[in-house]
């Protein structure tokens, strides 16, 4: 997981402001926090620097211990939407919906935490000598995108199925290969 920022001017964002004033507050650092496994290794990584963050259950905006600094709890690929739109300043999200969504964003840290390695597999049973057979295939993926690169790169005939998780479901009945 790294932390990401919107890759823009500053002077083009709301927030910027030249000089602090009463009429020009300080300005507010607008963060998107992934929400689940990755809320909770994100809170420990700014627990360790000192920075609490507070949030109860059903709750999607958490307090946190930073003067000018306001979060949004997003699903992971949500947050790379608001950094593209400029909703939010700076966010967490994994290199692999990165890569998936092609947004381009400015990578402030790699935390090294939640690591994902993308894999192409295929039961044993489809290939034949090691390889793929020549027919029209079945992709199964949540990375419609990659997967689409990695079918062109491959040169293959086949078709993306896109799914929600638990992708290692769907072969071999209903899909031949997963990403």
């Amino acid at each position: 997981m790294t932390f990401f920022a919107e890759e823009t001017d500053s002077s083009d964002s709301p927030n910027h402001s030249d000089s602090m004033s009463p009429q020009n507050p300080a300005p507010v650092l607008r963060m998107a926090i992934p929400k689940g496994r990755m809320f909770d290794q994100i809170s420990r990584l700014f627990a360790e620097a000192g920075v609490e963050i507070r949030n109860s259950e059903r709750d999607y905006r958490p307090t946190i211990s930073l003067s000018g600094v306001v979060a949004k709890i997003l699903k992971p690929r949500n947050v790379i939407e608001m950094l593209r739109d400029g909703a939010r300043d700076v966010g967490f999200a994994g290199n692999d919906w990165i890569a998936e969504s092609g947004v381009q964003l400015l990578e402030v840290l790699e935390t090294g935490l939640d690591p994902v390695r993308l894999v192409v597999a295929a039961p044993a049973a489809l290939l034949t000598d090691g390889k793929l057979p020549d027919r029209p295939l079945v992709v199964a993926s949540e990375y419609t995108n990659l997967a689409r690169q990695w079918i062109a790169r491959e040169g293959i005939e086949a078709r993306v199925l896109t799914t929600h998780g638990a992708t290692e479901v769907f072969p071999p009945e209903d899909a031949d290969i997963i990403i």
